[in-house]
């Protein structure tokens, strides 16, 4: 599936998932949804893809250029035991941050926590 077809797919789709948007409103914002999206692609091809153990946390803080902040993303096995995190998975949890949350934000269900927050500096 192209990128462009799934970014609509996400669009369309993601609302019907819970997102905690519990990232502070004063905070910042995704100032290019977009740009944070590829950022999650990359991501999730290059880094976060893969197997993961009990309770493991992969976490990534990428300089934007184009938006001069930071995007913060992790993904985090919230079960015990071994467990591969496909792509298709990781860019729809790490997608529904910077979609459905301006402030960026966390959701968890069944084996996975995401994280994605627009931020001056890294935490």
């Amino acid at each position: 599936m192209k990128l462009s077809a799934f970014l609509t797919f996400l669009a369309l789709t993601c609302e019907a998932y819970a997102v905690n948007c519990n990232q502070p409103k004063n905070g910042q914002t995704w100032e290019d949804e977009d740009e944070a999206l590829l950022v999650v692609d990359k991501l999730c091809r290059e880094r976060f893809v893969g197997n993961f153990h009990d309770k493991q946390l992969k976490k990534a803080c990428v300089w934007n250029d184009k938006t001069n902040q930071y995007f913060y993303f992790h993904v985090k096995h919230i079960k015990k035991g071994d467990r591969h995190l496909p792509f298709e998975e990781c860019l729809y949890g790490l997608g529904k941050q910077v979609r459905l949350c301006e402030h960026g934000g966390t959701s968890s269900y069944t084996n996975w926590e995401y994280k994605g927050i627009p931020t001056l500096k890294c935490p």
